[in-house]
């Protein structure tokens, strides 16, 4: 069994399903968002798939009426536990979570962008909040904490950076390689990385970066599927036809080098290989922050904190 939700997931799933030999499973894609990206990774797995339901719940202005909603959708999941082996990347997720929880099979986790990496994000917190352990108890989801030990094998594009198991459960997923030979000479091309901005930033630092990326030489924004609302700094945005923003800088840059410039976005990590250059910009002095530009430093980008 197969449960994803974003379109990264279902790119890195397809290595995890071919690296497990597993040819017959049954797909569950939870999103909030039923973006270009998400209809089309979507329906890539799905062709393969003996079963597969695309589950689109927009945003509530409560929480739980989502999840709730979520849960009303896959009540057909709930009742099966049939399952040998059960692909999950989202533990933080509290429907998916539950699903999984159903299943007597073995649980391989793998990659959901940079939580798995970052340190201060959830997927390392030990929760006590009230409302998260209702939440957990109410939809009958086990704690993050528990599904990471009863992960088998957990796949990571980053298997040199820690992860939510410890390394003799690591398995690496090959990611984006340089190709020398296709990237000469001809300059660079410069991608901005969107975020779902409004979620991380106040108004006043949306306007800071906003004032501070239109003097820079951008050739294409790069939109997220979670973001509802553009920075208004003058660049075009890059028309990703359906594909991941991996895939489509890479195929948009062709013979050109690659300059990437973003807040916290997996792009800058999953792009290490591929890009000649990579700008973090950070603000404030925060105890994430701070842990966030450890990270990107250690993986090779510069930082520039706005």
């Amino acid at each position: 069994m197969l449960l994803l939700r974003t379109p990264l997931q279902a790119w890195i799933a397809r290595s995890v399903l071919c690296a497990e030999q597993v040819d017959i499973f049954d797909l569950v894609y939870f999103t909030e968002d039923d973006s270009a990206e998400d209809r089309a990774y979507f329906r890539q797995l799905a062709t393969r798939a003996n079963a597969a339901q695309y589950v689109f719940v927009p945003r509530k202005k409560f929480s739980l009426a989502t999840q709730a909603e979520f849960r009303k959708r896959t009540y057909r999941w709930f009742k099966s536990q049939a399952y040998d082996l059960v692909l999950l990347a989202s533990i933080d997720a509290y429907i998916p979570a539950a699903i999984a929880a159903r299943q007597a099979g073995t649980l391989i986790t793998f990659d959901d962008g940079t939580a798995n990496i970052n340190r201060t994000s959830s997927y390392f917190q030990v929760s006590s909040g009230l409302r998260e352990l209702l939440y957990r108890r109410y939809f009958g989801a086990p704690s993050i904490v528990s599904l990471r030990d009863k992960s088998v094998r957990h796949y990571t594009l980053h298997p040199e950076l820690p992860n939510i198991v410890e390394r003799p459960r690591l398995r690496a997923v090959r990611g984006w390689l340089k190709n020398d030979s296709a990237r000469a000479c001809r300059g660079c091309k410069t991608y901005f990385l969107g975020q779902p901005f409004d979620d991380v930033l106040t108004r006043k630092q949306r306007f800071r970066l906003e004032s501070y990326l239109r003097h820079l030489s951008i050739d294409f924004y790069v939109k997220h599927p979670r973001e509802n609302k553009v920075l208004r700094i003058g660049v075009p945005l890059l028309q990703k036809g359906g594909m991941i923003a991996e895939d489509a800088i890479v195929k948009d840059a062709g013979e050109y080098g690659i300059n990437l410039i973003g807040g916290f976005s997996s792009a800058l990590f999953n792009l290490a290989a591929v890009a000649q250059r990579r700008t973090m910009l950070v603000f404030g002095n925060s105890a994430q922050t701070r842990a966030q530009v450890q990270l990107a430093k250690q993986v090779g980008c510069e930082v520039k904190e706005i």
